[in-house]
């Protein structure tokens, strides 16, 4: 029991589809918030476009739109792809 995980994961990159988008930027993202997951990365793999958010008191703000890139705090460095 001690090595089991608890609670939300601290962060989650979120990869878009055609099938999925509306789900992702709405429905697991209001889930995501409610949860305090601290870090949100929504991939748009079809122009590369990035937009992160931060997790403040259980509510989302975006604090980047970028292209090709991932800054994250928790894992302390860029994923460039």
């Amino acid at each position: 029991i001690e090595d089991w995980v608890y609670g939300p994961p601290d962060l989650i990159i979120e990869v878009l589809s055609e099938f999925n988008s509306y789900f992702d930027t709405k429905k697991k993202f209001r889930v995501y918030e409610n949860y305090g997951v601290k870090e949100y990365f929504i991939v748009d793999p079809n122009d590369k476009e990035v937009h992160a958010f931060k997790n403040e008191n259980n509510q989302f703000k975006e604090v980047y739109k970028e292209v090709a890139m991932i800054r994250s705090e928790i894992l302390q460095g860029e994923i460039r792809f």
